[in-house]
């Protein structure tokens, strides 16, 4: 990583409960600006019976990690070091394994498995998503945008992170003649230019938020606009071929 500064751990309790551990820590995002800020509370764990899998404190923790992405525009990185390997372990190091870091900063989705099954029957199981930290080592991330999960890519998969809504603009004009039905669509879209059906739905969703295509009675369609006079699509407009 380019520009990567490393400062010394905050004396603060990372689900930031307290108002003068948000009062430090909104301080040193205004003073440092940074683009990503890790959080490792293997002191927490350790020390205490907190854990994530506690309904209130993921609540509590999601809600702080979010509204701190939002505000100062950062990128959070929550780090959880299991040392145990058993369910019910006799002693908390049992079968020490490593750590594992996780890279979600969606509200209500930080590396959550509810503590009561029962109490929340109609929620879905969210599972981590995680890797084992053996050693250093670089990696791609790829956002779902529904989900805000960002999941590892391989290097060969590059150009999935790179499509954008202009290309399945431009995949309607160009092999549908702007008119195409969405599942169809999707189908169709995902197998030529390489991406899952999933991916290809979520950029049409991105274009129809920019006004860049529209869903007229269950047709997809590039939308139009008059400039100067002159009708144009909304992708031409946008400055796509």
């Amino acid at each position: 990583l380019e520009n990567l500064i490393l400062v010394r751990p905050l004396e603060i309790d990372f689900t930031l409960d307290r108002e003068e551990d948000r009062g430090k820590l909104a301080w040193w995002l205004k003073t440092y600006q940074p683009d990503i800020v890790i959080f490792d509370p293997v002191a927490d764990f350790v020390g205490t019976e907190k854990s994530l899998s506690d309904d209130i404190l993921a609540r509590k923790t999601a809600k702080s990690l979010s509204a701190m992405a939002r505000e100062f525009r950062v990128f959070p990185i929550l780090v959880l070091h299991f040392k145990k390997e058993s369910e019910d372990p006799k002693n908390i190091f049992e079968k020490p394994h490593g750590s594992k870091f996780f890279v979600n900063s969606a509200v209500a989705q930080i590396c959550i498995e509810r503590a009561d099954k029962q109490k929340y029957e109609a929620v879905k199981r969210i599972h981590c998503k995680f890797k084992l930290v053996t050693d250093v080592f670089t990696f791609l991330l790829l956002r779902d945008r529904e989900a805000l999960w960002y999941s590892e890519i391989e290097k060969d998969e590059m150009r999935k992170a790179k499509l954008l809504p202009k290309h399945v603009v431009n995949f309607l004009l160009e092999k549908c003649k702007g008119r195409a039905v969405p599942t169809i669509f999707y189908e169709i879209a995902g197998e030529q230019l390489g991406c899952s059906q999933k991916q290809i739905k979520e950029l049409v969703k991105l274009a129809i938020d920019q006004g860049l295509i529209e869903k007229k009675q269950g047709i997809l369609i590039p939308l139009i606009v008059k400039t100067r006079g002159k009708a144009r699509t909304g992708a031409k407009e946008a400055g796509f071929s």
